[in-house]
């Protein structure tokens, strides 16, 4: 799922790209905070070439979907699922702890640098990281 995510200060992942992996494995991520549900997704972009002059479009919720409409052309309307709309962070610290915990560290996850963590040391003395 990492590499679905949008890369940056905080990679996040769509509610849409992760609506395969929903399920027990992805509520345990959940409850770790190795993902953090965000507020949903409350606006898309315009039309290509759109002339209605807005930054973007809200997204509104019909019944029990959720719709982008274009005010020109409703045929440019995009339908969206209750899943769609919504919006994860990756939680890096619960990350790290996860796999040094996996990978058999007894120690919590250091913070190394900015966005790296050294999660532990191998039985002939390596260190090991993990950058984000």
């Amino acid at each position: 799922m990492t590499r679905l995510s949008e890369a940056g200060d905080d990679a996040i992942l769509s509610g849409e790209l992760a609506a395969p992996f929903f399920g027990p494995v992805f509520d345990r991520l959940l409850a770790k905070r190795v993902l953090v549900e965000q507020a949903p997704l409350s606006d898309w972009d315009v039309c290509d070439g759109c002339e209605c002059g807005l930054p973007c479009r809200p997204i509104r919720k019909i019944g029990d979907a959720f719709r982008a409409e274009c005010p020109f052309d409703h045929r440019q309307d995009i339908e969206f699922t209750e899943d769609d709309v919504r919006v994860f962070r990756i939680g890096a610290e619960a990350l790290a702890s996860v796999i040094g915990a996996a990978a058999g560290f007894g120690t919590a996850p250091k913070l190394a640098a900015e966005k790296v963590w050294r999660l532990g040391d191998t039985p002939s003395g390596r260190a090991v990281f993990l950058a984000l």
